[in-house]
């Protein structure tokens, strides 16, 4: 299968209308785009709606966990969204717990979510990291080593940014080391600055920073098969800003992955 370059939505939130942030997207050459759930702009469920309207799908969401285990009729929703939209899986964009036997009693939570409601549909289930996610902090043991040991079924949506900042700087051996467990790539760079140490949302396009993508890219296409590529560069404050993001992100990813 040929990749497919997707937009996580979290970089339109500042756009000063968010359904033409969509719209642009689509002019621009997006052929998906990822709904986020913290503090949406407009309701999640809108996120796969507009994307339809623009004749873009949504093959996974950044989902929390109040949209999970709280309100069923808002977590039935966007599970007919998922399915509607041919999705591959419903993504936690990080997820509680302070040590590890909290971290365990929620991973066991994300695995009784996955057979009940997602295998059911079809439906993957991921997790995506943060840099904190990535650091030894529990007992000498990640965040996400204990998650992916609990639930079994849960994937790994590696955010190379994030990772990046945790110190794990040589993309690929973090890559080769969860190369089983890996669904999809959520690509985003980072200033030469480190700025995103403090502010985490980056004010740059996917290409123009210090991480090396490009290794990390290929080897996900051509050694894991991965398809789905997920643009995350989150920081910009107008639609000048946003639209330029967009378009050169998407040509770097097209460049590199031979996609047209």
């Amino acid at each position: 299968m040929s990749p497919r370059i997707g937009l996580q939505l979290f970089g339109l939130r500042n756009y000063q209308d968010f359904e033409a942030g969509l719209r642009r997207a689509a002019e621009i050459g997006y052929n998906f785009v990822e709904p986020f759930g913290w503090k949406p702009v407009v309701p999640t469920t809108g996120h796969f709606d507009l994307a339809q309207k623009y004749g873009m799908r949504c093959y996974s969401a950044h989902l929390l966990e109040n949209q999970t285990w709280g309100d069923s009729a808002v977590r039935d929703s966007l599970l007919d969204r998922l399915v509607e939209h041919e999705a591959r899986a419903w993504t936690f964009p990080g997820l509680g717990g302070d040590d590890e036997a909290s971290i365990c009693a929620i991973g066991e939570q994300v695995e009784d979510f996955y057979q009940e409601f997602l295998k059911p549909r079809g439906l993957g289930v991921e997790y995506h990291n943060h840099d904190s996610d990535m650091l030894p902090s529990h007992g000498g043991r990640a965040k996400l080593d204990i998650l992916l040991e609990v639930a079994p079924s849960l994937t790994w949506q590696p955010d190379v940014g994030n990772f990046y900042l945790a110190g794990m700087t040589d993309t690929l051996q973090t890559l080769e080391a969860y190369r089983d467990r890996i669904s999809s790539l959520h690509v985003k760079d980072i200033r030469s600055d480190y700025k995103e140490r403090t502010h985490p949302c980056s004010a740059l396009a996917t290409g123009d920073g210090v991480v090396p993508l490009a290794p990390a890219l290929v080897f996900c296409q051509q050694e894991l098969g991965i398809t789905d590529f997920i643009i995350e560069q989150e920081g910009f404050a107008n639609n000048e800003g946003c639209d330029d993001m967009m378009t050169r992100s998407l040509a770097y990813l097209k460049e590199v992955l031979g996609s047209d």
